[in-house]
């Protein structure tokens, strides 16, 4: 069995990622670490790939390593920015998202949002979907009918390119204010890409392809990576 660990912004010899991702993967794994340069301080216990180049070309490179055949485990230590935004804009965004589908064809859903949290150690995408109890149960059928096709099936040209132009335009809705500005950089900054990540946010969005993005749905849409939660009458 064959396991991928890869960053593209962190250190190599960062403990979180080498640690207590890469030691404790080794004693199932043959494992492939692929960081920038300079590599792991010790080795012995993986493979060491880089990805060289500037932020752009070291996150290509990273894509392309999740895109090798032969790997059974992928563990991402970057902050998704690009295409989880996209995912955010596809599902529940305007009267073209995913979601929106589950109001206008079901009645099922009074209000939908998604928003997505990016986190240094993890990222975390929350669909929100507000129904009636006595609906419930068809609402989390429905949804899981839509991850899944979303998982086997991706996406369609004209529904990435939508969803492109979506997140574009929630991006600078949400970067007109001093503030609003200044609090992203801040959080550029922690996550590690950098408070310049903001001007490269669109023409990163416009460089990722449909099959970049349907590879991504594929593996981040997975059941496990799932939680559902209720909350209302009947489910304190």
């Amino acid at each position: 069995m064959r396991a991928l660990v890869v960053t593209s912004v962190h250190r190599a010899d960062d403990p979180r990622i080498r640690e207590r991702t890469v030691c404790s993967l080794a004693g199932a794994f043959e494992v492939r670490y692929a960081t920038r340069a300079p590599g792991p301080s010790r080795g012995g216990d993986h493979e060491w790939a880089e990805l060289k180049g500037g932020r752009l070309r070291r996150w290509w490179g990273a894509l392309r390593q999740m895109c090798r055949s032969g790997v059974d485990v992928v563990s991402v230590h970057d902050p998704e920015l690009i295409p989880a935004a996209l995912l955010e804009a596809l599902l529940g965004k305007g009267v073209a998202s995913r979601l929106w589908a589950l109001r206008s064809r079901h009645d099922l859903a009074y209000a939908f949002d998604a928003e997505y949290t990016a986190l240094k150690q993890g990222s975390l995408l929350s669909i929100a979907l507000k129904t009636s109890p006595a609906r419930l149960e068809e609402a989390r059928a429905l949804l899981d009918a839509l991850f899944a096709d979303l998982r086997e099936n991706g996406v369609s040209a004209t529904e990435f390119s939508a969803a492109q132009a979506v997140a574009g335009t929630e991006f600078l809705k949400n970067c007109e204010s001093k503030n609003q500005i200044s609090t992203f950089a801040a959080h550029l900054e922690g996550l590690g890409l950098g408070a310049g990540f903001m001007d490269e946010f669109i023409s990163r969005l416009q460089c990722l392809t449909l099959a970049e993005f349907n590879l991504y749905l594929k593996r981040v849409l997975q059941s496990q990576n799932r939680f559902d939660a209720a909350a209302g009458p009947g489910n304190e």
